[in-house]
């Protein structure tokens, strides 16, 4: 299945959404035909599951999307641009103010939602200050990942509490290690660029 995902996408013969489609395709041949662990009884039992899971997904979407229309609306962040600029805070502090307003917004609005937000707003002072928009993508990117794990809208926490059976309490309680651990990965990706410019 990796060599599936991974080689019709490097390869250019789909794109993520349609690789996922074809691990489908693959997981449905390997498990009918090949381990013949999964009949048709079951095969619609797991589509259901799929269709529920997809279903909550797509509500903390639209719910977190909305919420970003509300923000943009308001004008929000364009008002902590205004600040960041007229307090002169330099390159080092801009760094820590984006991861700052990418975390916080991450609890409350999905990572497609914050990259339509903030991501216009906040590249061109980042230019303006020397921040390589290559380091800028890499640092939001990580961040965005992080907000996936944080409630309430963080998608990831109903897709494992969805996946295990289990409350969405008991895996806020067991990522909460592994948000720390990203947070301190965070911070050295931020101010140590040359970990990941090196091959730029």
């Amino acid at each position: 299945m990796p060599i599936a995902i991974l080689g019709s996408i490097y390869s250019g013969i789909c794109t993520p959404t349609e690789a996922a489609a074809v691990s489908v395709i693959y997981a449905f041949i390997v498990c009918t035909f090949i381990y013949r662990d999964v009949n048709v009884k079951q095969f619609w039992g797991i589509m259901k599951d799929s269709v529920r899971t997809s279903g909550f997904i797509l509500a903390i979407t639209m719910t977190a999307s909305l919420f970003g229309f509300l923000i943009t609306m308001e004008r929000f962040p364009q008002y902590i641009l205004q600040a960041v600029t007229e307090s002169n805070i330099g390159r080092i502090g801009m760094l820590l103010l984006i991861n700052l307003v990418v975390f916080i917004l991450g609890f409350f609005m999905s990572p497609g939602a914050i990259i339509l937000i903030v991501v216009p707003i906040i590249l061109p002072v980042a230019k303006a200050l020397g921040i390589d928009p290559i380091h800028l993508g890499i640092v939001i990117t990580v961040n965005l990942e992080i907000a996936l794990l944080t409630p309430p809208v963080g998608a990831n926490l109903y897709v494992l509490a969805s996946t295990g059976n289990m409350p969405v309490q008991h895996v806020i309680r067991g990522v909460i290690p592994f948000i720390i651990i990203l947070l301190i990965a965070l911070m050295v990706i931020t101010y140590v660029p040359q970990i990941t410019m090196a091959i730029f």
